[in-house]
């Protein structure tokens, strides 16, 4: 084997960006600490690296209720 080659990762990690979002019309029905267990579980069984997060709780949307 070549330098190269010992080098690599045993899994290629894809990365990725997560969003979590709260509709308006369902705050008690999946919050937000709830989606992100399953966001990052989700990645860490498929190899993905989260590198990054980002809420938005909708409350500070004109025109919306």
């Amino acid at each position: 084997m070549s330098r190269k080659e010992t080098l690599k990762p045993a899994v290629a990690l894809r990365k990725a960006v997560a969003y979590f979002r709260q509709p308006s019309h369902d705050r008690a029905g999946n919050p937000i600490p709830v989606q992100q267990d399953r966001v990052r579980s989700f990645a860490k069984e498929h190899g993905i690296e989260i590198v990054g997060e980002f809420t938005d709780s909708n409350r500070h949307r004109p025109g919306r209720n």
